[in-house]
């Protein structure tokens, strides 16, 4: 469960920050790009894109571990089976 789908406070949060970040990330650092060029750089995209995939390998170990508990559970009959969703 994501945190921000069960706390609306926190969802109503996050998208304002997103929305804060998407239209002022290009006064953070000294990139040496004006606002229109960072925006047409790939300079922001290819950022949330690093981080995104930094959560993502860090989240890897924790699934397969995951995976791996509920095909024990399913091999042993505790339970009748499970389906890995699109959004592992």
């Amino acid at each position: 469960v994501i945190p921000c789908e069960q706390n609306r406070d926190l969802r109503a949060q996050i998208e304002r920050f997103a929305e804060v970040l998407k239209t002022e990330a290009h006064r953070l650092d000294d990139h040496g790009l004006d606002e229109r060029d960072f925006y047409n750089s790939g300079l922001f995209r290819g950022t949330v894109e690093r981080v995104r995939g930094q959560f993502s390998a860090t989240m890897r170990a924790k699934r397969e571990f995951v995976q791996h508990v509920l095909n024990h559970m399913e091999d042993e009959g505790f339970i009748a089976g499970w389906d890995l969703t699109e959004d592992s």
